[in-house]
C-alpha cells in the first residue's frame, strides 16, 4: 500500500506536462497506476488521497482549467506525437464516447472543440502533435464548417458524421471497422455506460454503436447488418437498453450491467480485465466533459475506466480497484468540513486533515497538544496575512485560530494552468504551481518565501526560504509539496 506522502502527482494543463522522473508513459515498476481524470472540481483531493492507499503504483491526476484543456492534457500525457487525431464537440457526449474504441484502434487521442471555434488549448496540442489526419466527429450542427477549416490548418480533415448521434456512431464504425466479430451497444441518451465500455471495446477491436431505450435507430440497424457480428455486448441494464431491444441484436447477446452506472462500469471491467492491469482510469460519474478523452487512452493502455463521484468512492468501485490492484480498498465518503475561528477538539469538533483559509488582515492559528493555555500546549503555530494551508494530525488534541476567517478541507485548486502567474499565499506545487524557475514582481515591503515539504507548520517542513527587499528568483522543485510567500507581489514563471 502506498502512503499518501509518496503519491506521485503528475499535473498537466494544455500547455504544460510536469511529469514524475520516470515519466507518465513509464508505468510503475510494480503495481497498478491510477489516473484520475479532471481537477478537484470533479474529483476531490480527498478521494484521490483515499485511492492512493489502494495501489502500490503511482497516482496521477490529468487535468486542465476546462474540459478542452483536460482533453489536451490527457493527450499530452500519452502521446509524444500522433499521426491521427479525433476531434469532437466538448458540448455534448455522444460523438466522443462513440469514437473511443476507434481512436484506440488508430492509437489516436481525442481532442475537444467548441462548435463555433477551436479553443486555444486544442490548437496548442494539435500543433505539438503535428498529425497528418484529423477526423472531425459529428455534423455541421455540432462542429461548424468554420471549425473544420481551422482544423485543416493542422492536418487533412475528414468528417465522420450522420444526421444524428446514432448515425454519427454508425459512420465512425463504418469508416474505421471493415469487420467486427463483436459489437458493443450502449444508450445514446446518457454517457456513463458508453464511456466505461470504450476500453473494453478497444480491447477486442470492436466498435461502439448507440441505441435508444426501446428502439434500434435505422443507422444503427444498418451498421449492425453490415458488420454481421457473432456477438453483441449490451452496456447497461434494461432501464437504459430494454430487453426488447436486446432481443433484436445480432449474434450471442451478453448484457454487462449493474443497478447503477458505477456498478455497470465495474461489471464491464470484471468481464474484460484481469488482476494486475497496468493502469486504472477514474472519472466522475456525475458529468461527462473531463472524461470524454479518457476512453481512447484507457483502451490503448489496457485498463478500465471506473466511476467515482466528487466526494465518494462507491464500495463497488473500491472492491473492483482492490481486485485489479491486489491491494485492499474500501468505499469512501468524504464529508467536507468548514469551521471558523475558535478553539476546536480534533476528532470531536473537527476531523484531522488538510485545510485552507483565505487571506486576512492577520491570521493566527496553532495546532495544540492540550487546552491548558500554556506555550507547552502549542505543537506548531503560524501567523500570516495571506492564505494558509495546514495539515492537522489525528494525534493533535486541538486546533485554534483567530482572525483567520473560514477553514475548509474541501480544497479547490486555483483557476488556470499551473504555469500561470500567482500571488502571495500558500499553494500546492504541481496542482497549482508548476515546478520551474519563478520570479516575483515586488519586494519593497520585504518579500519572504518558503519552499515546503509539507503543511504541518514544523520548521522541518521548510526546504528553503528567503527574505529580501530585492527581486527574488526561486527554483521550485517537482517534489516540493508547497510554496508560501508574503509581501512578494506576483510570481511569474521564467524557466
Amino acid at each position: 500500500m502506498r502512503s499518501i506522502s509518496s503519491v506521485v502527482w503528475v499535473v498537466v494543463s494544455a500547455l504544460l506536462l510536469a511529469v514524475s522522473p520516470a515519466g507518465v508513459q513509464a508505468r510503475a515498476a510494480s503495481g497498478t497506476d491510477i489516473v484520475v481524470l479532471g481537477g478537484t472540481g470533479v474529483v476531490s483531493a480527498a478521494v484521490v488521497d483515499h485511492v492512493a492507499t489502494c495501489t502500490d503504483g503511482a497516482v496521477v491526476r490529468a487535468w486542465g482549467s476546462n474540459r478542452y484543456a483536460t482533453a489536451a492534457a490527457i493527450s499530452a500525457a500519452r502521446f509524444p506525437t500522433a499521426g491521427t487525431v479525433y476531434v469532437a464537440t466538448g458540448e455534448n457526449f455522444p460523438d466522443a464516447v462513440a469514437a473511443g474504441s476507434a481512436a484506440a484502434a488508430d492509437a489516436a487521442p481525442i481532442l475537444l472543440t467548441r462548435g463555433s471555434g477551436v479553443p486555444s488549448e486544442t490548437k496548442a496540442e494539435l500543433a505539438r502533435l503535428s498529425p497528418s489526419q484529423i477526423y472531425v466527429l459529428g455534423g455541421e450542427g455540432v462542429v461548424s464548417p468554420g471549425v473544420a477549416a481551422e482544423l485543416d490548418g493542422f492536418g487533412s480533415v475528414t468528417r465522420l458524421a450522420g444526421s444524428n448521434r446514432y448515425a454519427t456512431a454508425a459512420a465512425i464504425s463504418a469508416a474505421r471497422f471493415p469487420t467486427a466479430e463483436t459489437v458493443y451497444v450502449a444508450t445514446g441518451e446518457n454517457f456513463p455506460d458508453a464511456l466505461a465500455g470504450a476500453p473494453a471495446a478497444a480491447a477486442s477491436g470492436s466498435p461502439i454503436l448507440l441505441v435508444g431505450q426501446d428502439t434500434i435507430p435505422a443507422p444503427t440497424a444498418q451498421e449492425l447488418a453490415r458488420l454481421g457480428p457473432s456477438s453483441t455486448v449490451v452496456l447497461g441494464g434494461s432501464a437504459v437498453v430494454s430487453d426488447a431491444v436486446a432481443a433484436q441484436l445480432p449474434g450471442t447477446v451478453t448484457r454487462l450491467a449493474g443497478p447503477d452506472r458505477y456498478s455497470t462500469a465495474v461489471a464491464i471491467s470484471k468481464a474484460t480485465f484481469s488482476p494486475g492491469v497496468p493502469v486504472i482510469y477514474l472519472a466522475t460519474g456525475e458529468n461527462f466533459p473531463d472524461a470524454l478523452a479518457g476512453g481512447a487512452i484507457a483502451g490503448l493502455e489496457g485498463g478500465p475506466i471506473l466511476l467515482v463521484t466528487r466526494n465518494t468512492v462507491p464500495s463497488v468501485t473500491a472492491a473492483e480497484i482492490a481486485r485489479l490492484t491486489g491491494v485492499p480498498c474500501t468505499g469512501f465518503s468524504f464529508q467536507p468540513t468548514t469551521f471558523g475561528d475558535g478553539t476546536w477538539r480534533v476528532g470531536v469538533d473537527i476531523p484531522a486533515g488538510t485545510y485552507r483559509t483565505g487571506a486576512s488582515s492577520g491570521c493566527y492559528a496553532a495546532r495544540l497538544s492540550g487546552f491548558g493555555g500554556t506555550i507547552g500546549d502549542i505543537i506548531e503555530n503560524e501567523f500570516a496575512t495571506v492564505s494558509l494551508v495546514v495539515t492537522i494530525d489525528p494525534s493533535d488534541a486541538g486546533f485554534e485560530s483567530d482572525g483567520c476567517g473560514t477553514w475548509t478541507n474541501d480544497i479547490a485548486y486555483r483557476a488556470g494552468p499551473p504555469t500561470a502567474p500567482f500571488g502571495d499565499g500558500t499553494w500546492f506545487v504541481g496542482d497549482e504551481i508548476a515546478p520551474g524557475l519563478w520570479r516575483n514582481s515586488d519586494s519593497s515591503g520585504g518579500c519572504y518565501w518558503e519552499r515546503r515539504s509539507g503543511f504541518s507548520w514544523s520548521l522541518d517542513d521548510i526546504i528553503a526560504n528567503g527574505f529580501s527587499t530585492a527581486i527574488q528568483t526561486v527554483a521550485i522543485a517537482a517534489d516540493d509539496a508547497g510554496f508560501f510567500s508574503e509581501r512578494c507581489g506576483t510570481w511569474t514563471k521564467i524557466g
